[in-house]
């Protein structure tokens, strides 16, 4: 239970604390050039929207922070949008707890205090004093390195400064985040490069980038995901192996052990 109390709440805290970064990109530009770049993007988003529904993969996570740092080894079950089952494994491979559930719900068994918790994402942020913009962010994005874009909600392109492509500033209607996405295009291999959020008052508070993405199909899922521009200099690193796709739509909820001691969270 302590390390379900600390690291799990810890890692997401690390992922969306301000941080601070130079931003890589040009000067916005003009309409011919912005036309043609946007069809490319374009194009992109409809060949990301028939790809697999979800996939699975081992994890292993590492933490990189001032004080020290972490890894966490696991197994991994995600399907789009925001579906998910992770479970947590110490150096032998039995497990230590396993969570699963979505932007609403969660369910977490903690194996060594035979503890079964569940209750409402909201509470679970609130109660472990977590920003709420975890509760509306594109998961699914972030696992993917993929993004489905609309023409319209393009608002800017620049170049790269350092020539390794071109910035795609997305401003997505109807959404409540506050948050604005820009991902660097890269139209050699048809991929994004990197994404960074900026939020409300123009502060980049993230950058993720995605690398050794998978040539086996055209969604080209990223085996390496880095997260840094974070406060301290802290970094995140995942690293998703043996990844297999899959076109199933799932759900994925975990029912109490028996024996084990419930806890709810309203």
């Amino acid at each position: 239970m302590k390390f379900f109390k600390t690291v799990i709440p810890n890692f997401f805290l690390i992922l969306l604390l301000s941080g601070c970064a130079a931003t890589p990109w040009l000067t916005p530009l003009k309409e011919k050039e912005f036309d043609s770049k946007v069809r490319l993007v374009t194009a992109l988003s409809e060949r990301y929207s028939s790809c697999d529904r979800g996939f699975q993969s081992d994890l292993a996570i590492f933490f990189n922070t001032p004080y020290g740092q972490k890894a966490l080894n696991g197994f991994l079950q995600f399907s789009q949008p925001a579906s998910y089952k992770f479970v947590a494994t110490n150096p032998f491979g039995q497990p230590l707890f396993i969570i699963a559930g979505n932007k609403q719900d969660f369910q977490a068994i903690i194996v060594p205090d035979k503890q079964y918790i569940a209750g409402s994402i909201r509470s679970f942020l609130l109660r472990n004093h977590l920003p709420i913009f975890f509760l509306k962010g594109r998961w699914g994005e972030w696992l993917t390195g993929r993004a489905i874009i609309k023409d319209d909600e393009i608002t800017a392109i620049r170049e790269d400064k350092d020539k390794r492509g071109f910035w795609v500033t997305v401003s997505r209607k109807n959404t409540t985040t506050g948050y604005t996405t820009h991902l660097l295009f890269d139209p050699k291999h048809h991929v994004f490069l990197e994404e960074m959020l900026e939020n409300g008052v123009g502060k980049i508070v993230a950058e993720i980038v995605y690398d050794n993405r998978s040539a086996r199909t055209g969604c080209q899922q990223p085996s390496t995901i880095t997260i840094s521009g974070l406060d301290y200099g802290t970094e995140i690193r995942l690293e998703l192996t043996d990844i297999r796709s899959s076109d199933t739509q799932k759900k994925y909820i975990l029912s109490t052990p028996k024996g084990y001691y419930r806890q709810y969270m309203p």
